[in-house]
């Protein structure tokens, strides 16, 4: 024992050596503790700045499909989340430019496009940001989103071939490629160019037939149409009934719809046509072929797709949304409803869908289209398309 002599008091001490090395210890877990607080509190700004603050209640949807198209499903999600949809649907051109200008009081959260060539643009001007979800990616296979999940496509129409089968050889109109012969001079008619699922099938053949191939195609195709491209399949379908023309280039959702119309009129007009979906592997590269092309891949499909919007507000309800795209009931809606190739394999299929199932889509091209998106434009303006 040891005595304090200012006090009188003994002390212990090994006692003391202990009681100071707790208190040593004391503090500098005191000091981790608060090094620990002081980086949470920096991250969780950090998150704070990378997201806006969060709305849970509502997400905003830009949409360039038409209203019709989507609204259902939106009715059907937010009965099941309770969240709160805002749709807005105009042009690409239009959405995209409301997106860069960011004055809107509610920014939006999703963007929905009806092609890859347009959200592939989204992408590439920095709009949009990645997400992982798992359920999306179940439901989706890998053909059709993006590689670094930045959007999911959720139903496709195919730009397919409807011809009249008494009048064509089907030979001269097996690829897009083919449309070109001369042979089939005044009897093709189409959509206008600027309709937004034409564009993009240019901007694909430009991929594959290259520069020089692909504005011989355009003059050949300018000097062959029957007259001006039209504003809806329907009217082109009548084109070909009437025998004014024998071939057009459609949609194939627009096909489909019309053969399982019970409308008398949509039913005589489309009762003798057939469809093509053209570019298949097996197409006859033989002595009818125009262009140099050794081998096809599949038809040109426009993938409705969707992408998450950087500056969203609703991150985890936006999510919501693309995954419930994606699940079964709003797939089958999209087959039933809107004669389009869903691409969750477990939706239901339409009876006048069902024997068209197995055609080949290009998988190697479709992604790729916005890299041609000003060439296609631009041979389209001057070789004098409308």
């Amino acid at each position: 024992m040891e005595m304090n002599y200012r006090t009188g008091q003994t002390y212990n001490k090994k006692n003391l050596f202990a009681s100071q090395i707790f208190m040593h210890l004391k503090f500098k877990i005191n000091i981790v503790n608060l090094l620990v607080f002081i980086f949470l509190l920096l991250a969780q700004n950090a998150q704070a700045q990378n997201y806006p603050e969060q709305n849970n209640t509502k997400i905003v949807v830009y949409s360039s499909l038409d209203a019709e198209e989507i609204e259902p499903v939106i009715k059907m999600f937010s009965a099941e989340t309770n969240i709160e949809v805002e749709l807005i649907s105009d042009k690409f051109t239009k959405l995209i430019s409301k997106i860069k200008l960011d004055e809107s009081a509610t920014p939006p959260d999703l963007l929905i496009t009806s092609d890859t060539m347009y959200i592939e643009q989204a992408k590439q001007e920095g709009l949009l940001t990645n997400l992982n979800s798992f359920t999306a990616k179940k439901n989706i296979s890998e053909n059709f989103r993006d590689a670094e999940d930045f959007w999911f496509g959720f139903a496709y129409s195919a730009q397919s071939i409807v011809y009249n089968p008494k009048k064509i050889d089907t030979r001269y109109i097996n690829s897009y490629d083919n449309l070109a012969s001369y042979i089939l001079r005044d009897q093709i008619v189409f959509r206008e160019v600027k309709d937004e699922n034409i564009l993009p099938l240019i901007s694909y053949i430009y991929s594959y037939l290259g520069k020089e191939q692909s504005e011989n195609w355009a003059i050949r195709m300018s000097n062959i149409f029957k007259k001006i491209p039209s504003k809806s399949d329907f009217d082109n379908f009548i084109s070909v009934s009437s025998n004014e023309t024998n071939v057009a280039l459609a949609s194939s959702a627009s096909f489909f719809k019309i053969l399982d119309s019970n409308r008398p009129e949509e039913i005589e007009t489309i009762k003798n046509l057939k469809i093509l979906f053209p570019n298949q592997p097996e197409t006859n590269t033989g002595p009818t072929q125009l262009y140099n092309v050794s081998e096809y891949f599949g038809t040109y499909i426009n993938l409705n797709s969707i992408g998450l919007l950087k500056n969203t507000t609703n991150r985890e309800g936006a999510i919501k949304f693309i995954e419930f795209l994606s699940g079964e009931k709003a797939q089958s809606f999209f087959a039933n409803k809107l004669y389009k190739f869903p691409v969750n394999k477990s939706a239901q299929i339409p009876e006048v869908m069902q024997p068209h199932m197995n055609f080949e889509v290009d998988h190697n091209h479709y992604k790729e289209t916005n890299k041609y998106r000003t060439e296609a434009l631009r041979i389209t303006d001057i070789k004098g398309w409308k």
